[in-house]
């Protein structure tokens, strides 16, 4: 895998989370998945996947600036700035962090392990 192939991977896994198609983001997230919001509460996949599916979140839009990549022994580290916007509950948000993320090969295809974002004031 390269870098380029990672950075690809994330820009799927974002459409998927705007397009809330539940069986894309199977495949680019890990059944080992730990996603820590900014407000410190942490979900699995599954979780994640069902909040989405059921638009209990929506996403309408997710981009990302000032990406740095890093391969790990086999894993790769992307840290960067996300923003966008979304809807939680009926609530729209702006979405503007700093995050890490963590991908690994599993079955021949690149998923996400582990989200981690923190709010930029």
């Amino acid at each position: 895998m390269t870098e380029h192939n990672v950075l690809r991977a994330d820009e799927e896994r974002r459409q998927f989370m705007i397009e809330a198609d539940a069986e894309g983001l199977r495949k680019r997230l890990s059944p080992e998945l730990i996603w820590t919001h900014s407000s410190g509460a942490v979900e699995d996949r599954e979780s994640v996947i069902q909040a989405i599916a059921h638009k209990r979140v929506r996403y309408l839009s997710l981009d990302t600036k000032e990406v740095s990549v890093r391969e790990l022994g086999g894993f790769w580290m992307l840290a960067g700035i996300v923003f966008g916007e979304a809807e939680r509950d009926g609530q729209r948000k702006v979405l503007r962090s700093r995050f890490l993320s963590l991908w690994g090969e599993e079955s021949g295809e690149l998923k996400m392990i582990a989200w981690q974002s923190t709010n930029i004031a």
